[in-house]
């Protein structure tokens, strides 16, 4: 259901400036919620799961998407793609964690020059330790809050809003 574009008197910067484009104080606050409550909440994951287990959440995400193709592994670009990070700092990111044998990498069967990541039993190890801590932080800091029909409706306006690209269940290959 589309909705019509409001009509608002350009609001002004300190400078006294027009601040464009505009938007209403409803998506306004709608927008910024939801960039304050991602900083608030990746801080709040990140911070903890390096205190407790050394690995950050950027980390700990690569792990998870890497463990979820199983013996196949995953491709680096569709990884980068997944954990939103540029193919150069997904590379180091990759190299970082294989050099602490947590992931390793393997040729793919159908292109030599591809490169598939599988995370080793000590990776699947550390990030099962580390995913009770990243689920205990969620719960606190994000889901306690929400009834179960909320999260219901929160799940399905993420999905409408990335278009269905939201990544919940097992990635493929």
């Amino acid at each position: 259901m589309a909705r019509e574009s409001a009509s608002v008197e350009p609001r002004a910067s300190p400078e006294g400036a027009a601040v464009c484009p505009l938007l209403t104080p409803l998506e306004e606050a709608a927008w910024f919620g939801m960039l304050h409550a991602h900083t608030v909440l990746t801080k709040a994951i990140d911070a903890e799961l390096v205190r407790v287990h050394q690995l950050p959440l950027m980390a700990f995400e690569v792990l998870m998407h890497a463990a979820r193709c199983g013996a196949v592994g995953l491709g680096m670009s569709d990884l980068a793609r997944r954990v939103l990070l540029s193919p150069s700092g997904l590379s180091r990111l990759v190299d970082r964690l294989e050099h602490e044998g947590l992931l390793g990498r393997q040729g793919s069967d159908n292109d030599g020059r591809a490169v598939r990541v599988c995370v080793t039993p000590a990776g699947r190890q550390r990030l099962n330790e580390a995913a009770r801590t990243h689920v205990a932080v969620v719960r606190e800091r994000f889901l306690q809050g929400l009834a179960e029909a909320e999260l219901e409706q929160l799940a399905a306006l993420w999905q409408r809003v990335a278009g269905g690209a939201c990544d919940a269940g097992p990635a493929q290959g």
